[in-house]
């Protein structure tokens, strides 16, 4: 073993109030950034940090279906999308957005820009 504890992990199926599971359990947890800034979910004891690993980052995905599938029109619609999202100007505005009363934190990360 790498550490000399073995954690005690508990599985919550709830979709609201589980930061009361925490906090009763004495434990930690990771969710999405955004849901915490708007206090979507909040505990006065659950203090928030906002991690910047690309290990913990969430990607988002945008694909392009086949002309066979989508009919030439839709293609070429969803091609142009694809493209806008992936240029420079795109992934620019995408890193600047945040949340008004959080603009400290970066809420989307560009996959273009990263490097390991």
């Amino acid at each position: 073993m790498r550490y000399n504890f073995r954690p005690n992990t508990i599985f919550v199926q709830q979709k609201r109030g589980f930061l009361k599971s925490v906090v009763q359990s004495n434990g930690y947890t990771l969710f999405g950034v955004i849901p915490f800034l708007l206090h979507k979910e909040h505990h006065e004891d659950i203090r928030g940090y906002h991690i910047t690993d690309r290990k913990l980052q969430r990607p988002y995905l945008a694909a392009v279906a086949t002309k066979e599938q989508e009919g030439s029109a839709h293609y070429d619609a969803a091609l142009k999308l694809l493209l806008f999202l992936t240029s420079p100007k795109a992934q620019e505005i995408i890193q600047k957005v945040r949340i008004p009363e959080h603009k400290e934190h970066q809420l989307f990360f560009s996959v273009s820009n990263f490097k390991e």
